[in-house]
């Protein structure tokens, strides 16, 4: 299955709620939309995500593996992983 590698490494983009981690400076979204809820951790950041803080916005990265996510104790634990290269706000608050 050589094709998932590489759609690992493609930019993806989701929406949800920047929220703290459990570490500091760490952050995660999370999104309550009408599927089931996702988490992404975010490994890294090219961008402020502090200014975002509470608000809705719409990340776009590269997923990280989780096995590679998991290894640093400084990642909030969630299903997926990403790094973040972009950051857009859609609303100044969350749902």
């Amino acid at each position: 299955q050589g094709g998932r590698a590489q759609d690992a490494s493609k930019a993806h983009s989701i929406t949800g709620c920047l929220r703290n981690g459990s570490a500091p400076n760490t952050y995660m979204l999370s999104n309550r939309g009408k599927g089931a809820p996702i988490a992404m951790g975010i490994v890294s950041s090219s961008a402020d995500l502090a200014p975002h803080l509470g608000h809705k916005v719409e990340i776009t990265g590269t997923l990280v593996p989780a096995k590679e996510a998991e290894a640093d104790p400084k990642v909030p634990k969630a299903f997926h992983y990403m790094n973040v290269t972009a950051i857009q706000t859609i609303s100044a608050t969350c749902p």
